[in-house]
């Protein structure tokens, strides 16, 4: 089997390039989790989201390579919300994190 690196679609058949994203495939994908990422900057792209919407933003960004933090954020200044979350990449990924997400525009409430 061959992976696509940027959607991590999964090829055989002797396909060495992405028809989607044209770019060249790998052997095995690397697992986001494996990266030493201690020392990498956070962001947070969405500051309290609901579970299902939480669900929602960490599967579209997992499904694209992204790998987010996830941080409870139900006691938000002293009070507490319905299981609310917060949700951070690296900064690395924090444009393209944004643009995946524009996508979910409607379903994201304005802070």
């Amino acid at each position: 089997m061959a992976y696509c690196p940027e959607c991590g679609a999964e090829f055989g058949g002797g396909i060495r390039r992405c028809p989607e994203c044209g770019v060249d495939l790998l052997e095995e994908l690397k697992d986001p989790s494996l990266d030493d990422s201690s020392n990498e900057n956070l962001v947070i792209i969405q500051e309290s989201a609901g579970q299902a919407l939480a669900a929602k933003i960490t599967e579209t960004l997992g499904q694209h390579g992204i790998l987010p933090v996830v941080e409870d954020a139900t006691h938000s200044k002293g009070q507490s919300t319905a299981k609310a979350a917060r949700i951070l990449v690296s900064q690395k990924d924090e444009a393209r994190a944004r643009q995946l997400l524009s996508g979910l525009a409607d379903q994201i409430p304005r802070a």
